[in-house]
Formats: C-alpha cells, structure tokens, sequence
C-alpha cells in the first residue's frame, strides 16, 4: 500500500497519501485502509503485457505452366546474347512436352510453347509482436457477474427460477429452447448493493479532501483577475458536494447492514441501487467540472 500511495503521489495524486498521514492510530490506518484505500479506483490492478513472437513458415512455389523456349531459358539464366544462346535456348527445352502457342498467329509462324513445371520451397520467419493490456477486479458481486456472463453469451435468455409449479416444461426443454435460468441471492445482493452506495459515499470523502487540496493551491497561486471567480466557483462546488453528501449519508443510515427476508431484501436492494446510481451520476458530473478548474490552477 505504502508503494502504491508514493506511485499516485508522483503521478499527481497525493490525495490518499495525505488521508493516511493524517491517520493517528492503528484503528484509524485500517479504518482508512479497508474503507477508503481499497474501495479506490485509482488503486485497481491493472496490467499491460507485451508478447514477441516468431513464428516460422514454410512457402512453396509452383510454376506450373506453357512457355516458349526462349523465357523458359530466360527462367534458367540464359540471357539473350550470351555465347551460344540459340544452342542454349534449344537445350533448356529439351524433353519436355510442346504444343503450338496459343496465340494463332504465332502458331501459324511455328512458335511453340513447351510444359514448365519447377516447384521451390522456401522458408519464411514472421515476427509479431502484441500488447495486451489487461485490468482485474476481484470480488465481483454475484449481479454483477450475473449481467456480465449475459451479456457474453446474449444468445441465450436468462430467468429467474419461480415457483416450481410456475412452469409444466421440464428442464431439458427449457435448455433446448436456449434458456438459462439464473437463481438469485437477493440477502447477498442486497450485501453487494449497500457495499456499492458505501463505496460511492468513500469517493465522496475522496472528492472533499481533493477539493480542499486543489483550493490550498488556488491560494498560494498568483494574483490574477479569475483567481477570486474560480475560487468563488470552488466554494459553491464544495458546499454542493458537502449537501450531496450530507444528503446520502442520512439515506443510507436508514438502511440495515443485511436483511433476513428475501422479499424485503429486494426491495431495498432496489432502493439502493436507484441511489448509487444517483450519486455515480452527480460525482461523474462533479469531477469533469472540477478537472476544469485543476487545469486552469495547474497551468
């Protein structure tokens, strides 16, 4: 953890590198350490990898056709002009099979073509070279992976298991006709469903002390005329983001941890999801306003 809060920090991402530091006792390290550092999405593994290959080829060549006499000498290195070339020409064609040319004029002058066949192999190295990037998420909810394996086999219906006197069709029908029926847990949906709106509550905390950061910079920055204006623009973000937040941390304390009833763990599920949904909404909206702003301080 400590590596990877140096490697943001160069990258100009000091922001968790600075909550940590603030962090007084263990209990508050892993506080910070399970509740904010790795719910981040600046902290998920990513990978790149690169592949050198070679990959070696063997090519034959067939020249399978009629020629007249003079370019088949031509392909045996008999060059017009050399000593004793109409000897040469006559001796590269000898034995193979003749016939009068195609063109009937030149077969009415008595040109022939004879039957060249020559077949040469040839060895070929083919380099590739490819880049693979790759980026892993664990822990994956059960929804989650749910709509992702739907979504990779779309040819396929899902539905949810009902009562068993709901359908007279036997499974091996339902399997014929291109069916997958997906049982869901809705107790540990609704575990992954609170685990999401906490996360979005975490990158808001994330948002606030990066705010807070970029405004200490607009302060010691230069005296211009936008400077008062984009600091004016900050404190209204900055009190819309501590709403925000103040907002879905009262929503959320309404919700238990878990719930023992199916039925009612869907439904909150529901509620929950609507409200994650929500707040992804405002933060992405938040943080393409703000990017503004960092590159105008930056700059």
């Amino acid at each position: 953890m400590h590596s990877k809060l140096k490697t943001l920090e160069k990258a100009g991402r000091p922001e968790l590198k600075d909550m940590y530091t603030k962090c007084k006792s263990q209990a508050e390290k892993r506080a910070f350490f399970y509740d904010i550092y790795c719910l981040d999405p600046n902290v998920s593994e990513r990978s790149v990898t690169k592949h050198d290959e070679e990959d070696s080829r063997t090519i034959v060549d067939l020249d399978d056709d009629w020629y007249t006499a003079e370019e088949i000498a031509e392909k045996k290195g008999i060059k017009p002009g050399c000593q004793d070339y109409d000897l040469k020409v006559e001796a590269s064609v000898k034995g193979m099979d003749e016939r009068p040319h195609e063109d009937g004029n030149l077969a009415a002058l008595g040109v022939k073509q004879y039957h060249f066949f020559k077949s040469t192999t040839k060895s070929q190295v083919v380099k590739k070279r490819k880049v693979q990037m790759e980026e892993k998420v664990e822990d994956v909810s059960q929804d989650d992976f749910a709509q992702m394996r739907q979504a990779m086999h779309s040819d396929l219906t899902q539905k949810m298991i009902g009562n068993s006197s709901s359908s007279g069709r036997s499974g091996l029908n339902k399997a014929q006709e291109g069916e997958v029926e997906v049982q869901v847990d809705w107790l540990q949906h609704y575990k992954d469903s609170y685990k999401k709106v906490k996360g979005s509550l975490t990158s808001m905390n994330t948002e606030v002390h990066a705010l807070e950061v970029l405004k200490e910079k607009l302060s010691t920055s230069p005296e211009t005329g936008m400077k008062q204006l984009v600091k004016d623009q900050l404190e209204a973000k900055s009190s819309a983001l501590h709403n925000e937040k103040k907002k879905r941390m009262s929503e959320h304390l309404l919700f238990a941890k878990e719930y023992k009833d199916e039925e009612e763990a869907k439904q909150k599920a529901s509620e929950l999801n609507a409200m994650n949904e929500a707040m992804q909404t405002f933060l992405k909206s938040f943080r393409k306003e703000i990017a503004v702003h960092k590159a105008a301080i930056s700059s």
